[in-house]
């Protein structure tokens, strides 16, 4: 039983990480392209 219990913990602790590292590469990916955008466009402008 507690081999059981275990195994489903960590299964469930799994998809829960692997989601929050979804979830924060996600947010880096938009904060660097919000970033890049900001540079060229302060670069384009007078």
């Amino acid at each position: 039983g507690k081999v059981l219990v275990l195994q489903s913990h960590w299964q469930t602790f799994h998809v829960s990480a692997v989601a929050a590292a979804a979830a924060a590469i996600f947010v880096i990916i938009i904060f660097y392209v919000r970033c890049c955008k900001k540079k060229t466009s302060a670069a384009e402008g007078p």
